[in-house]
C-alpha cells in the first residue's frame, strides 16, 4: 500500500521459473516472471531461454488471455486491474 501511495507500481505476484508453476493457474493481476536466459553460464539460464523459445509457451500464454508487459507498462494499467 506504500508504494502505491508513492505513486510506485509494481506486480503483484512473482513467479521464479525454476519452481513448478502453471500459465494456466496464474493468480489474477500483474505477475512477474523472472528470467535470465542465455546460451552460457548456469543451466538454469538455458532452461529459462528453451521455455521462452517453446512454441508452447505462447500458444499458453495466448490460450490464456495473458499479456507480456514491461515495467514501463505497469503504471499505464487502470487502478481496477492492480488490485
Amino acid at each position: 500500500k506504500l508504494l502505491q501511495e508513492k505513486g510506485i507500481f509494481y506486480p503483484h505476484h512473482f513467479i521464479d521459473p525454476t519452481f513448478p508453476f502453471s500459465l494456466k493457474e496464474l493468480p489474477q493481476g500483474i505477475t512477474e516472471l523472472m528470467v535470465h536466459p542465455s546460451t552460457g553460464g548456469e543451466p538454469w539460464r538455458k532452461k529459462d531461454l528453451e521455455m521462452l523459445m517453446d512454441p508452447s509457451f505462447m500458444t499458453t500464454l495466448e490460450e490464456e488471455d495473458i499479456k507480456l508487459i514491461s515495467f514501463l507498462e505497469i503504471k499505464y494499467f487502470p487502478l481496477c486491474c492492480l488490485t
